[in-house]
C-alpha cells in the first residue's frame, strides 16, 4: 500500500528534481556529483573487519549516496548526463595521477 504524496511532498520532490538538473547540466555541478557518490563509498568497499561501528558508519554514508544514486538514474536523460559525469570525472582523476608520477 503506498502512501499518497502531500502537494508539500511534491513540491519538495519537483525541486528537488530541478536543482539535480541544474547540477548535472553543469560541469561544476557533475563534478560534485561525482565527488558526493565518492565520498559516500558507491563504488568502494565499505566493510572493516576490524571495526563495526565504521563499517556501520560507512554504510550510512552509502545509503544517502544510493538515494541520489537513485534520481540520477530514474530517466534516460539524467543517465545520459550521469555518464557525461563519469567521463569527465575519470578524465580529470587520471589525468591528475599522470601529473603525480
Amino acid at each position: 500500500m503506498s502512501k499518497e504524496l502531500t502537494e508539500s511532498e511534491k513540491e519538495i520532490m519537483r525541486l528537488d528534481d530541478e536543482a539535480l538538473d541544474y547540477l548535472l547540466h553543469s560541469r561544476k555541478g557533475r563534478w560534485f556529483l561525482m565527488r558526493l557518490l565518492d565520498r559516500t563509498y558507491i563504488n568502494s568497499q565499505t566493510f572493516n573487519p576490524e571495526n563495526g561501528g565504521l563499517t556501520a558508519y560507512n554504510e550510512g554514508r552509502r545509503g544517502v549516496g544510493l538515494e541520489y544514486l537513485g534520481m540520477m538514474i530514474r530517466d534516460t536523460k539524467r543517465i545520459t548526463m550521469k555518464q557525461k559525469a563519469e567521463k569527465e570525472y575519470t578524465a580529470v582523476k587520471s589525468r591528475l595521477e599522470r601529473s603525480l608520477e
